[in-house]
């Protein structure tokens, strides 16, 4: 830019209202998005929705038929499972943080995203693929969600907590079962994924010297992803007591359990073999 080198830089598709008639033919006066839309209209469905979730009883009938006449629920199961392959650490696994919850106002026959149900689409990925040591299902399950404890806050919890809910559904495990099988063989199989990453990691590789130069760093948080995916191995994570890790409530596990965490913005590893702290994530 101007004859200076300003380093490499990722583009993405801003989600404003036109995203949404572009990819679902929602127009902007038909769409309910929190953060997006009109927050006189977006913010009280979005407290109802998730006050509604907290009182769900998946198991019952009632229950199944609310969610399914309000969720679009394959496409949440996907949304999940997107998002434990690349352990989001900030999103799913920091309460629900980086995401985005939209639906139509209005119903269209002609139009299959225009039901009324809820969608949810990522953010970004800019946290992931760090803490792939740490148990994603505990996290979703043994943490408090309840959209009632958190409602004043910036995180979509419910997104969290609607998956508690939906796991005491024995059909639901089934169903989520059987479409992890599905991904994991195709969309995230390891040809897929591999190709995928070599490709893009011809186009950067040329850029990486000057761009570190440039950021004036070593080393960036995709080394290790790097090395995982490539087989050299990843560095051992170094026990640390902390604050930013213990401040959490503990889950009780029986694998090792990795968070990084910090106050300053440097990474440090949380490891234990017993009792380890949820995901810390980026603080």
């Amino acid at each position: 830019m101007q004859d200076e080198y300003w380093g490499v830089y990722t583009i993405r598709e801003s989600k404003n209202t036109d995203f949404y008639e572009r990819h679902y033919g929602i127009k902007e006066k038909d769409l309910i998005c929190p953060g997006t839309t009109d927050d006189e209209t977006a913010q009280p469905e979005k407290s109802a929705f998730g006050l509604r979730v907290d009182a769900l009883d998946a198991t019952t009938p009632e229950g199944k038929a609310w969610v399914e006449a309000n969720v679009d629920v394959d496409e949440y199961i996907r949304y999940i499972i997107a998002q434990m392959y690349t352990y989001n650490v900030d999103g799913l696994y920091n309460g629900g943080n980086n995401s985005v919850l939209w639906k139509s106002a209005e119903v269209d026959e002609d139009n299959p995203y225009a039901d009324g149900r809820w969608r949810f689409l990522l953010n970004d990925l800019d946290c992931t693929m760090i803490d792939y040591e740490v148990d994603p299902f505990a996290y979703l399950l043994e943490n408090d969600f309840s959209f009632a404890n958190r409602e004043m806050s910036p995180w979509y919890s419910v997104i969290d907590n609607l998956f508690q809910k939906l796991w005491q559904d024995p059909d639901f495990r089934e169903r989520f079962a059987e479409e992890f099988r599905k991904e994991m063989e195709t969309v995230y199989a390891p040809e897929n994924i591999g190709a995928a990453f070599e490709q893009w990691a011809g186009l950067l590789r040329p850029e990486v010297e000057r761009d570190l130069a440039r950021l004036k760093v070593e080393t960036t948080s995709l080394a290790p992803l790097a090395e995982t995916l490539t087989g050299t191995g990843f560095p051992p994570p170094v026990p640390t007591t902390s604050a930013a890790c213990t401040s959490i409530p503990p889950l009780t596990t029986t694998t090792p359990t990795r968070c990084w965490a910090s106050a300053s913005g440097a990474r440090s590893a949380c490891a234990s073999t017993t009792s380890a702290p949820a995901p810390c994530g980026w603080n």
